[in-house]
């Protein structure tokens, strides 16, 4: 078997180059493989913290500009200034921790800062990763408010499935390029890596179109309650 074969190799070259004593030597050449892993572990841990970083630098942009990029936009006009729109959200609104899914009933929880605020659907007992989450920020207008918004999933499980879909397109296509010298583990390989893409799909689905169906409308009808808004968000 060819991993059987690069194994063997950097056991031997692991003999070879590493200094010290025979033990030293031999522990080094069996456990060669440990660092390729922890380098693709570190690799993959950088690149999930430095898109998390782009989320939330993302999320400071000027609401004009987020218009333009996001999807799933809300935009309406409340008639209340902006502090009162953001103090009328906190008071309709349950406060969003790690321990909210202890709550009992089920409620919108919020996290407020300035004229931003992040709302989500909460049930007990229970943490849907993929649930949609409403960012958004209020700004005055003059006579009152404009609240832009968009309903996405949380930044972390966004990059964590993009680094999940990543290693395994990477694991399918060395399959291919090595399955022509040992065809039959590299079939299982690239299979076993297409049914973990399939199931990441969906977790994704179910948590956002079945636990997660309804959301949505439960969140916009509380924020409805609060803003007073009587035009049909665009």
């Amino acid at each position: 078997m060819w991993l059987a074969e690069i194994y063997l190799l950097g056991v031997i070259v692991g003999l070879i180059a590493t200094q010290g004593g025979v033990v030293t030597r031999l522990v080094m050449a069996l456990l060669w493989p440990l660092g390729p892993l922890a380098f693709i572990i570190t690799a993959t841990g950088l690149l999930v913290v430095a898109a998390i970083a782009h989320e939330a630098r993302e999320n400071l942009k000027s609401p004009r500009r987020a218009r333009r990029t996001r999807s799933n936009k809300v935009h309406f006009s409340s008639p209340f200034p902006p502090d009162e729109c953001i103090r009328r959200i906190s008071s309709v609104t349950q406060r969003d921790s790690v321990f909210a899914e202890w709550r009992r009933p089920a409620a919108v929880v919020a996290k407020v800062r300035d004229h931003r605020f992040r709302l989500r659907y909460q049930r007990p007992f229970f943490h849907n990763p993929s649930a949609p989450i409403l960012y958004g920020e209020v700004e005055p207008n003059g006579s009152g408010a404009d609240v832009y918004a968009d309903f996405r999933i949380h930044p972390f499980t966004k990059w964590f499935f993009v680094a999940w879909f990543a290693l395994l397109g990477t694991i399918t296509a060395l399959g291919v390029v090595l399955g022509k010298r040992d065809p039959g583990p590299t079939l299982l390989m690239i299979l076993a890596s297409l049914g973990m893409a399939a199931f990441g799909a969906s977790l994704l689905f179910f948590g956002r179109r079945v636990i997660g169906a309804g959301d949505q409308e439960r969140i916009m009808a509380v924020l409805r309650e609060a803003l007073q808004y009587a035009s049909r968000p665009s």
